[in-house]
């Protein structure tokens, strides 16, 4: 995905079809809540009965891409700092001493909804990798991408994630969300489809891809942003 807004900037990291990400490339992952997998698989069930939900599997597609969206300007927009120039470590894990300036990502996103293999429900998931350089700004030069910066954007990307499905699905669909203290998360209510969740364990995609850093939503997010991820 190659994108440009008002909001910030990317160029692409590498082609999806046939390429593969640098080895300093870093990967976030983002998921959707498990009920949305559920409520697919129903409509592609009702699909093949022929009950004419067509439309319905092709809006939780295009849902899943427009969330993508909104998380990767997020991403641009919040986490796009290059660390230019000269920097001095000063230890205890603390971010490096120098200048850190606005700039352009090198990012591929590639929007999947099945987790390895086709083996039971859809399980939305984003893959986006960031590059190890950034192009900054300031001299259009290529410098170390500010991944503590990075880092930190994550848990925000992934409750914008999230609540765009549960906005969009609202309006598009008439579903209706809510959270369920036993699952620690949002689900579908209305259809129940929250009530199926339980038979469908969580399942994380391993990815084409083995890099030294992948960064898992749900592994930064705090307990408060979990709960306030809808």
């Amino acid at each position: 995905m190659s994108t440009t807004s008002e909001t910030g900037r990317s160029l692409p990291l590498f082609d999806p079809n046939g390429g593969a990400p640098p080895a300093d490339a870093v990967e976030l992952y983002l998921e959707a809540p498990r009920s949305l997998g559920v409520f697919y698989a129903a409509a592609v069930a009702n699909e093949h009965a022929g009950g004419h939900t067509g439309t319905v599997v092709q809006a939780i597609e295009r849902i899943q891409q427009k969330a993508l969206d909104r998380a990767v300007q997020v991403i641009k927009r919040e986490g796009g700092y290059a660390k230019v120039g000269e920097h001095r470590n000063v230890g205890n894990g603390r971010p490096t001493v120098g200048k850190y300036l606005p700039a352009t990502l090198y990012l591929t996103a590639i929007s999947e909804k099945f987790a390895d293999r086709r083996t039971d429900v859809a399980r939305f998931h984003e893959h986006i990798y960031v590059g190890g350089r950034a192009l900054a700004h300031e001299d259009g030069r290529d410098w170390p991408t500010d991944l503590v910066s990075l880092k930190r954007v994550l848990s925000m990307a992934q409750a914008e994630y999230r609540h765009m499905i549960v906005k969009i699905s609202e309006a598009a669909l008439e579903l209706r969300w809510d959270r369920i203290p036993s699952l620690n998360s949002i689900e579908i209510i209305e259809p129940p489809m929250y009530e199926h969740v339980t038979r469908y364990p969580h399942v994380m995609c391993a990815g084409s891809f083995s890099l030294r850093q992948r960064w898992i939503s749900r592994d930064v997010m705090s307990p408060e942003e979990t709960r306030h991820a809808v």
